[in-house]
């Protein structure tokens, strides 16, 4: 059921975003193409943004290698439009941004797709690689979103690969979209980010890698916030550290969600591994979460949400982190080899259940504190 709401815009119908042969249609309405060496043929175009300014909806736009420094935006009514990249094609930030100073702007436009392409900075106020919100939807699949920030990186909070929802000062609209198979790096503040309560998405199989150890930017792979409901799964996620004893980075990030599902990821070599933040009723089941430099899993303030089957170890504090956050289950998890405690209940998280976990060896490892709760049914395993 959440996979079919993830593929509907919310509040009105809209066509479903299509995971398919995305140049095998079988009968699209129009095939246009971009290439600048041979615009005066027949349905060809200098520009990505000519090309949408002339299409229908259920268009295959075909677009030529080269580099197009220029914004391209799908607009409300640009339905069903297929940007693909054949062979290197990468869309950089022209001199001057304008709008919401994104290089790919699906304003509106439903059942979009953006297909093979490098979308490149740095620029001075360049926000985002892709940018899906006024009730607009779209998949974002195979793509590598590259140095979305400043130059030098900056510590303003912007610069994401990939935004769906409104970004700061914009009216509060949702956007819709799958994100697959995508390498996302380089960025300033956020890989991919779902925010607000009308967005959806689907985070899948990306690769996302922050700058590593820095001391401008508190940076997070993915972060889903404000209300907004989405799947996180099967991505890599590293590279994601702060320098502040205050603020953390994360490999991924939960802030006050709807209804969220994180499995089966592999979060490495970040700040904390995967942080919550006022975040009730999730899911994270399956995930490989190691060698991060603060905690594997940390909940603060959260509540009623189920941690199940993840594999967390050799993180620099503690495994799972529970801090003012009543009433989770936190169950059939491996735990070795943190350097902290492998299950820390803090005083002032109550409610908790901690049953068949295995805490293997290692520093730390076995002394969970978790009879907290008067629910400590580990296993106590050391393998």
């Amino acid at each position: 059921m959440m996979l079919r709401r993830l593929l509907r815009s919310p509040g009105r119908p809209s066509p479903a975003l299509r995971l398919e042969a995305l140049e095998g249609r079988d009968q699209p309405s129009a095939t246009l193409f971009v290439d600048p060496a041979h615009a005066t043929r027949p349905n060809t175009f200098a520009t990505i943004q000519a090309a949408v300014n002339a299409a229908v909806p259920d268009t295959n736009i075909l677009v030529s290698p080269g580099t197009y420094h220029e914004q391209v935006t799908l607009a409300a009514g640009k339905d069903a439009i297929s940007l693909l990249a054949r062979g290197s094609v990468t869309i950089a930030p022209p001199s001057t941004l304008t709008g919401t100073k994104a290089l790919v702007w699906v304003d509106g436009g439903r059942g979009d797709v953006i297909a093979g392409f490098t979308l490149a900075g740095p620029a001075t106020g360049l926000n985002y690689g892709v940018e899906v919100d006024a009730g607009g939807s779209a998949v974002v699949i195979g793509n590598h979103i590259t140095n979305i920030r400043a130059d030098p990186l900056s510590g303003v909070q912007t610069g994401l690969g990939v935004l769906v929802g409104s970004g700061p000062g914009e009216a509060l609209s949702g956007g819709t979209a799958v994100i697959a198979n995508n390498l996302i790096d380089g960025y300033q503040k956020g890989g991919v980010v779902v925010l607000d309560p009308h967005s959806l998405a689907a985070v899948v199989g990306n690769t996302i890698v922050g700058s590593g150890r820095t001391n401008v930017i508190a940076q997070n792979g993915v972060q889903v916030s404000d209300g907004a409901t989405a799947l996180v799964s099967g991505n890599a996620i590293t590279g994601n550290v702060f320098n502040s004893s205050t603020t953390q980075a994360a490999g991924i990030f939960l802030s006050a969600t709807g209804t969220v599902i994180v499995a089966g990821n592999r979060v490495f070599g970040n700040q904390d591994g995967i942080l919550m933040e006022h975040t009730n009723g999730a899911l994270l089941v399956g995930n490989q979460v190691f060698a991060n430099s603060l905690d594997g899993i940390a909940l603060t303030a959260s509540n009623n949400n189920t941690v199940f089957g993840n594999t967390v170890q050799f993180n620099a504090r503690d495994g799972i982190r529970l801090e003012q956050s009543n009433n989770n289950l936190v169950t059939f998890n491996l735990l070795r080899n943190n350097a902290g405690v492998a299950i820390d209940v803090l005083p002032g998280s109550t409610g908790n259940t901690l049953s068949h976990n295995t805490l293997g060896s290692g520093h730390g490892s076995g002394n969970g504190h978790d009879s907290d709760d008067g629910h400590d049914s580990d296993d106590g395993d050391d393998d």
